[in-house]
């Protein structure tokens, strides 16, 4: 972290798996954290009954961070893997002949501690494009950076749909998968030779292929992580919020998603043809003082085959 961005989001858990957080009463866990860090900005209990906690001043991150007891019980106190980062894409041809360690090593002190060029293949042959991954170590990403002379947007990384390629369902990976193989041609039950049947959707049942991305399915998905992404939601919570205006043809209805998700922190998102897996072992399970973040956080970028 610079000294600018400390933790802002933290986690404590019980140190006695006998005990755990969760088991104490609201009042105990609010008057706890108030004898530490004073009035937290938010608190919100996990689904392991450990607690997630955003802080306002920096002042509250340390105190939290070295406290080994809390109300009763002996507590491990840790900075959370995903919520203090954040992922930005930048366009910029004059950072075409520097390699991703010379730029991350330029743009550190804005905050930038990971950088990763997307590449194409074109006849067989890796080309590397004028667009960079930046992964800050802040929750937020910042409208714009400075590259020496220029100011370059950056814009927010909004990954695609994560696809299974064994079944053709999203939100899991072949690897995971505990269902029927689909053909990603006819749609119907994978077969050994060559598919030659007409191309049938296996999620939308629509003339086109699994992959396409005019597929109402495909939107919808694509519009979830979007939302997720840029309000820092649960996948669930991003899943409800579009299924309350996202019809099943895959077109947005008069009621638009401005009358659903306060748009006043949203940035313009960008596509980008890369999937994305998200960490999900520590969604929150309940939520305390009408805490409207969420635990969950980019994972493993994958341009690979499954």
């Amino acid at each position: 972290m610079t000294k600018d961005n400390w933790p802002k989001f933290i986690v404590v858990k019980s140190a006695d798996e006998e005990r755990p957080l969760s088991k104490l009463s609201p009042f105990a866990v609010q008057k706890g954290f108030q004898a530490i860090a004073g009035t937290l900005k938010s608190t919100k209990r996990l689904r392991d009954g450990s607690f997630l906690v955003e802080c306002s001043r920096k002042a509250q991150a340390e105190n939290l961070l070295k406290t080994i007891h809390f109300v009763d019980r002996p507590v491990h106190v840790s900075v959370h893997k995903t919520l203090n980062s954040s992922r930005g894409v930048i366009r910029c041809r004059e950072l075409s002949d520097m390699s991703e360690t010379e730029i991350r090593d330029e743009l550190k002190t804005q905050g930038v501690v990971e950088v990763h060029r997307v590449t194409v293949k074109k006849e067989g042959k890796v080309i590397p494009t004028n667009t960079l991954f930046l992964t800050f170590n802040r929750p937020d990403v910042p409208k714009e950076i400075v590259v020496g002379y220029l100011k370059v947007k950056v814009e927010l990384f909004v990954p695609n749909p994560l696809r299974c390629f064994n079944c053709n369902k999203f939100g899991h990976t072949s690897q995971r998968c505990r269902t029927t193989a689909k053909c990603q041609r006819c749609g119907k039950d994978k077969h050994e030779e060559q598919c030659e049947g007409p191309l049938i959707c296996s999620n939308c049942k629509g003339p086109h292929a699994v992959s396409a991305k005019d597929c109402p399915v495909w939107k919808k998905e694509k519009e979830i992580q979007r939302i997720r992404v840029e309000k820092r939601i649960s996948f669930p919570e991003a899943r409800q919020l579009v299924e309350a205006t996202f019809p099943s043809n895959g077109f947005i209805t008069a009621a638009s998603f401005a009358d659903v998700v306060n748009k006043k922190k949203m940035v313009k998102s960008v596509v980008c043809q890369t999937d994305l897996t998200w960490v999900s072992s520590d969604a929150p399970e309940q939520t305390v003082n009408n805490v409207a973040l969420v635990s969950g956080g980019p994972g493993s970028v994958s341009t690979g085959t499954q």
